[in-house]
């Protein structure tokens, strides 16, 4: 309690520090006053008495400093004293504070926005109960052309009983239902899970409860849960909804409860169903992803191990289905980032060199403003100042153009954020690109961590030139060679890493441009998609059955007065998948790794409506859709030329590996078409198709070409399917220019962004360069006074400036472009179409960054030629 009340008595004196000290100073007054009287009583005189007095009580200054430092805190009002001579000395130079202050404001807000990113997908815990030792389980299968290949029920039991790595593990799956007795049939994305899955993972509903054992075993019934957003859109946000009975794929499932939207697993499904009866009845089903949580003691390395002795076995269990299959686990969140993990590294790294760019920024205007407070700091030193002392205020300069700048930064870098959010698709899973309360301590610990290195680095060099050996005199030398260094190095700095990110975002913008003046191999302008899903019952059971609706419906279609052509694929080639293969004539690689290639199934006509170009044979024929006719296939020009080099493809053979194993038929190849790519997605070895019927789908995505309105179209195809069958979704229902535009949204957005940032970034070095420049050429007024009175032409001059600028072009140039050529190679990995060994991006970011600097170098090249040697004579 005595500690507390102390404390509270320490705080009361910052505040009623003058005051107090007023106080103190009557009080001492009158014990002066007492006790002279009482000398002057004794003897002596009354002048002696009141020198004598002070001298036993002491100077009424020195006490109150005494005291003061006794009842006060004594570090705190130090350091408020020096925030107020920082913010004196600030006002007193303006243009310096706020050039320092927008040049970090900037840095800041491409932080924050880097840094927003970089937390929501990288740092942010998992919104799930201890999502640190959660992990994904799938199989690989180098063999049959699968790389990440889904589990089956029955790998999910053996992992079960047979490894000690796991004490929970879930099953998650994707498949599509129709939502059928309300306005209108709907095509809905469901997930499938365990019953145990969201208990595992911490998911609560909104209301009603969760899947349980008896979900899965059917006890109940077919039972369902809503996803928040299909609940309000559909059924109201009626709460009463739970109980009842909704109709998915023709059969009754009973409402148990409502998941909130933000769940954060599965946010791109509209409703959840347990995995039941009738998904156990297929155990051999390879359609999964394993949700694992690791039992205590264990790690994904050694969960490894067991699985990888675990697959062995299973491989001599079924050698039909899991020879040359491997099960693995890796770490959640590396399943839930798939591919935007590296991308999303390489932006905040590129924002990380703006931040950087905008410390070294303030350093250096510290650094030149210091020369002209060297008398200051060398006064203060004299009269007793310690170098702590000057350093302290130095970095709480430092720390006030921080504070100010970093608060106006991140207040923009917040709004640049809200804006990107409005503007970009929305997230799935459980990232968010967002800042709570740890993500906003992390960034500001790195931006003042970052901040006070380059204070520190001014810090230094400032005391050093106070407290070094005497120098020689002259405006010349006051600065000194080391801090002309200091400065040099920080210009030298800049350039190096505005050069590095202009570079960078030159080969992005080359690679992305390169990509997209190619053509794509087809028309995607006045295609409309509609993807129709036959419902599974006898009446489509015959693969000739389906067969014989999309041929019926495509006649119907066709004789529509705007539609210019129509065709159907599965899948869209902006969805494609990979497949293994062998071919005739062709050379065989290493045992166990076959070519892969892009599949597709499509009926005929499906080329002339997308017009690719049939290069050489024909297309595929109605009677190439009959069961029993001869196996064909059609390939693209890539998969040609990969396969076969220099030769003809037209009756070669070709045989597609089934990705569950067993015998697949050798097909000819009867035509060979022109390449296809949809914004990036450009296959190595291109395409092959099948036609439909061998095999016969009941799931095709209709191609109509159209003129005039695609909404009048839609309705229209909607009754001509309607009359056939009255409860059948028709999903998306847009043009596939907008989907292929929705899809590959990254690339653009990736382009848009480098550019912005290697635009601040270089604007930020060029604010640097001017400020060298200008205070070297300032420093170095005499000198050129001097020449320009013993009649040296102001060329010279000029001349003399921009040629300092050029030193520090050409070396920060140098350098940024050798740090620009490592980086890249990492960035091709991971950022599609970019060739880190593009010497015409190279040389033009270079010119760019020396044309840049020197016309930031120009301005005080003039403004010293232009001096007038006899104003500065007479100065001297």
């Amino acid at each position: 309690m005595t500690r507390i009340r102390l404390v509270l008595a320490k705080l009361r004196a910052l505040i009623h520090n003058g005051r107090d000290d007023a106080e103190l100073a009557e009080e001492l007054a009158a014990h002066i006053d007492l006790l002279a009287d009482d000398l002057v009583r004794g003897g002596l005189k009354p002048q002696e008495a009141r020198r004598q007095a002070r001298l036993r009580l002491g100077g009424p200054q020195q006490v109150v400093l005494l005291t003061r430092d006794q009842r006060g805190i004594p570090w705190l009002e130090h350091l408020a004293r020096d925030v107020r001579l920082a913010v004196r000395s600030l006002w007193r130079s303006p243009l310096f504070g706020v050039t320092a202050i927008l040049s970090l404001a900037v840095g800041v807000a491409a932080n924050t926005v880097g840094f927003a990113y970089l937390y929501g997908y990288l740092i942010r815990p998992l919104p799930f109960t201890d999502g640190s030792r959660l992990v994904t389980v799938l199989t690989t299968a180098p063999s049959r052309g699968m790389d990440r290949w889904a589990v089956t029920l029955q790998e999910l039991g053996d992992i079960q009983s047979r490894t000690r790595s796991f004490d929970a593990i879930s099953a998650r799956s994707v498949a599509s239902v129709d939502l059928t007795g309300s306005d209108e049939p709907r095509r809905l994305m469901a997930s499938v899970v365990s019953p145990d899955l969201h208990r595992q993972l911490g998911i609560r509903p909104l209301f009603g409860r969760v899947f349980d054992a008896g979900d899965g075993r059917g006890s109940a019934g077919p039972v369902v849960l809503l996803g928040e957003k299909l609940w309000r859109a559909s059924f109201g946000a009626d709460q009463r909804i739970v109980g009842r009975s909704v109709t998915l794929n023709r059969r009754p499932y009973t409402v148990v409860g409502v998941l909130p939207a933000n769940e954060g697993f599965s946010d791109y499904a509209d409703l959840w169903l347990a995995v039941g009866p009738e998904e156990v009845a297929q155990p051999r089903d390879r359609r999964y992803r394993l949700v694992a949580h690791l039992a205590p003691g264990a790690t994904i390395a050694s969960a490894n191990r067991e699985l990888e002795v675990l697959s062995a076995a299973l491989a001599k269990a079924y050698p039909d289905d899991n020879t040359g299959v491997r099960l693995f686990a890796e770490d959640l969140r590396a399943d839930l980032l798939d591919e935007n993990r590296a991308p999303v590294l390489v932006l905040y790294g590129v924002v990380s060199l703006v931040l950087l760019l905008a410390c070294a920024n303030v350093a250096t205007l510290l650094v030149m403003r210091s020369a002209s407070r060297s008398g200051e700091f060398a006064i203060r030193a004299s009269l007793g100042a310690g170098r702590f002392q000057i350093v302290r205020q130095i970095l709480v300069e430092h720390a006030v153009v921080t504070l100010a700048g970093g608060a106006l930064g991140v207040v923009v870098g917040v709004w640049v954020r809200d804006l990107l959010v409005a503007l970009t698709p929305p997230t799935t899973g459980p990232f968010r690109f967002t800042l709570d309360l740890p993500g906003t301590a992390l960034l500001c610990g790195a931006v003042l961590a970052c901040a006070f290195l380059f204070g520190a680095l001014s810090a230094w060099t400032i005391t050093r030139q106070s407290f070094g050996v005497p120098r020689r005199t002259g405006r010349d030398a006051s600065a000194g060679l080391d801090r002309a260094r200091i400065r040099t190095g920080l210009a030298v700095f800049e350039v190096a890493a505005a050069v590095l990110v202009l570079v960078a975002t030159g080969l992005l913008l080359k690679g992305a441009l390169t990509v997209a003046s190619q053509p794509p191999g087809f028309d995607a302008g006045n295609v409309l998609t509609m993807e129709i899903n036959l419902p599974e019952g006898s009446r489509y059971q015959e693969p000739a059955q389906a067969v014989q609706f999309f041929r019926d419906l495509t006649a119907r279609i066709r004789v529509l007065p705007q539609v210019e052509g129509v065709s159907a694929i599965n899948p869209p080639q902006i969805f494609g998948w990979s497949i293994a293969y062998e071919a005739g004539g062709m050379r065989k690689g290493p045992a166990g790794q076959r070519p892969r290639t892009m599949d597709a199934v499509v009926m005929p006509g499906y080329f002339q409506t997308l017009r690719i170009a049939l290069l050489e044979g024909r297309d595929f024929a109605e009677a190439d859709t009959r069961p029993a006719s001869a196996p064909v296939i059609v390939v693209s020009q890539a998969f040609a030329r990969a396969t076969w080099p220099g030769e003809s493809a037209i009756g070669r053979r070709v045989r597609l590996l089934r990705r569950q194993g067993g015998d697949t038929p050798w097909r000819e190849v009867v035509g060979v078409v022109g390449d296809v790519r949809v914004s990036t997605f450009a296959p190595e070895r291109g395409w092959v198709y099948v036609p439909h019927g061998q095999p016969a789908f009941t799931e095709l995505v209709l191609m109509i070409r159209f003129t005039g309105d695609h909404a009048a179209l839609v309705r229209h195809v909607r009754r001509l399917v309607w009359e056939v069958e009255p409860a059948l979704p028709l999903h998306w229902n847009e043009l596939f220019a907008d989907m292929i535009a929705r899809r590959y949204w990254q690339p653009r957005a990736y382009s848009l962004v480098f550019s912005v940032f290697a635009a601040l970034a270089l604007a930020v070095a060029l604010i640097g360069v001017y400020a060298v420049v200008s205070y070297t050429s300032a420093r170095r007024t005499r000198e050129f006074g001097i020449r320009l009175a013993v009649g040296s032409p102001p060329s010279n001059v000029w001349q003399l400036v921009l040629r300092q600028g050029l030193r520090l072009a050409v070396v920060g140039t140098a350098i940024g472009m050798v740090a620009a050529f490592g980086v890249m190679r990492f960035a091709a990995a991971v950022l599609f179409g970019v060739s880190p060994t593009d010497g015409w991006v190279y040389a033009t970011c270079g010119a760019l960054a020396v044309a840049a600097v020197l016309l930031a170098t120009a301005t005080p090249a003039w403004r010293a030629a232009r001096i007038d040697p006899v104003t500065v004579l007479r100065c001297e």
